[in-house]
């Protein structure tokens, strides 16, 4: 089964164990290999961001939630995401037939890592890629290309 971004709304902690839990059962009950391709509303950057949303109580008033004061609010940055998303093909897994990323092999995220920068140069850091090419099954070839989250 492949996944094809956007799994949560946002890429709060708690979204993530939630749609992991759902995509544990499916593996189970069918015995799937699951991929998938994160989309920009997984993750953001290395570090992730804050979010503040506004909901609708069940009588219709406005409930701001701000991740200054609930921290599992906030966007996860890519590496902490990642390793939370580990096991949809983001590093091999046995009886893989043939697996890597566009940096070579190794699947460590250190490995995966490159320096982006703003038009003008102004602005830079690190980012890491989550793009791999899997051979699952023998003949089958998965090619998950990821976004590239901003800066932040």
């Amino acid at each position: 089964m492949l996944l094809i971004g956007a799994l949560t709304e946002d890429g709060q902690r708690l979204n993530i164990r939630a749609a992991l839990s759902i995509v544990a059962e499916y593996r189970e009950r069918h015995g799937l290999r699951v991929l998938m391709t994160p989309g920009n509303h997984d993750l953001f950057a290395l570090a992730g961001r804050p979010q503040d949303k506004t909901f609708l109580a069940p009588d219709g008033t406005p409930v701001m939630v701000r991740s200054a004061d609930c921290p599992e609010a906030a966007t996860l940055g890519t590496a902490e995401a990642l390793a939370m998303l580990c096991g949809l093909g983001f590093r091999p897994e046995a009886g893989d037939f043939h697996w890597e990323t566009p940096f070579g092999t190794d699947p460590g995220w250190p490995a995966r890592s490159y320096e982006v920068a703003s038009p003008d140069g102004g602005t830079r850091c690190r980012m890491i890629d989550a793009s791999y090419l899997v051979e699952p099954v023998d003949g089958l070839w998965v090619l998950g290309i990821a976004p590239i989250s901003c800066c932040g």
